[in-house]
This record gives C-alpha cells, structure tokens and sequence, in this order.
C-alpha cells in the first residue's frame, strides 16, 4: 500500500470502550480518518460503508469472533486489501497458523502508542 499516515483511514474494532477511547487519543491527528466498531455488526456497516486503508482488530469480542472481520472483508471489493492490524490481549497459536500469511501484524496487549503506530506503518 505504501501510505503516509496522515492519508489513511482507519477501523478499530474492539469491545471494549476503554481500548477504544485510547486508540482514538493515541491516533487523533495522526491519521485522515478514524472510525470506532465496539461490535462485529457495527464493523460491517462500516466496511460496507467506508473505504478503509487498515483495520485494528480484537479477536476476542465479548463472545464474538473478530476473526469473522478478516473473512468478511475480503467479500468486499473496496476494502479487499486492507491492511489488518490485531491488537489482543490474547492471540493463540491457532489464530497465528490460519492468518500468518495474511499479512497480519500482531500487537499484544497492553502497548504504547509507539508500538501501535509502528505496527500501522508496518502493515500499510
């Protein structure tokens, strides 16, 4: 993709309000857009909704499988290539194995905002 930061619009899905709010203060003014998925139907609304250049993604979300994000994404021809970025506090091996050549950069968490932003610049 080869972006500068400031021209990408991003998706954070997670479930947790806390992590969000976090994301977006750690994130405001460094990239063009920044919208906030708490739940997997809010985050394919937004898919369907929004060209996305990159996607911060929980794999645990409340019962749900984030997971289900990364399958649904490549359904949709505007944001099939979107760079993920999964951002967990738990991230098994499994996961790992069925996504490793997907492109997929990794954070556990908690993390810094250097490491975040590190791991965007990474993948776009």
């Amino acid at each position: 993709m080869s972006k500068e930061l400031k021209e990408i619009n991003l998706l954070v899905v997670d479930d947790q309000f806390e992590v969000l709010d976090v994301i977006r203060e750690f994130l405001m003014g460094e990239v063009n857009g920044i919208f906030l998925a708490d739940n997997l139907e809010a985050a394919k609304e937004i898919l369907n909704t929004q060209a996305l250049d990159c996607i911060l993604l929980d794999i645990n979300l409340d019962g749900e499988n984030g997971g289900e994000v990364l399958s649904y994404v490549k359904e949709i021809e505007s944001n099939s290539d979107v760079s993920i970025v999964v951002v967990s506090g738990v991230i098994d091996d499994n996961f790992v194995q069925k996504y490793q050549d997907h492109h997929i950069k990794m954070v556990m968490k908690p993390f810094s905002k250097n490491e975040l932003v590190s791991a965007i610049k990474q993948v776009i």
